[in-house]
């Protein structure tokens, strides 16, 4: 019997999404060790996804349903984004206007797109 080969989505799942100078390895996991790299406590609320920009990691649960993989997904490339582009997680202290951080979002996703052709057919599909 021939093994069914992991795929997106499929725990144990890993693979490369490129962004400016960095390479992310993005890897599907349980939500317990979600957990552990996010350094969240069980607390009864369910953690879906976390990004380490330092590490160029990305942890998706893949216990969740496919839509809420792919919404999680783009959720923590929104952070990496952000945090690469100078933004900070205190971005009124930094005086972000609403329209640059769109603007922000906007060109990332449009890199990733254009880099990484088989993120965006999972996504679309």
């Amino acid at each position: 019997m021939v093994a069914k080969k992991k795929t997106w989505g499929d725990e144990g799942f890993t693979t490369k999404i490129y962004y400016g100078a960095y390479t992310y390895t993005l890897k599907f996991v349980s939500e317990e060790e979600i957990r552990k790299f996010v350094h969240a406590e069980d607390d009864g609320t369910s953690v879906f996804g976390g990004v380490n920009c330092f590490e160029q990691t990305i942890l998706i649960c893949s216990a969740n349903t496919e839509q809420t993989q792919k919404v999680t997904l783009l959720h923590e490339l929104t952070h990496a984004i952000l945090l690469r582009n100078g933004n900070s997680k205190d971005l009124d202290d930094k005086g972000i206007e609403s329209e640059e951080l769109v603007d922000s979002i906007a060109m990332g996703y449009f890199e990733l797109m254009n880099r990484n052709p088989e993120l965006m057919r999972w996504l679309t599909s």
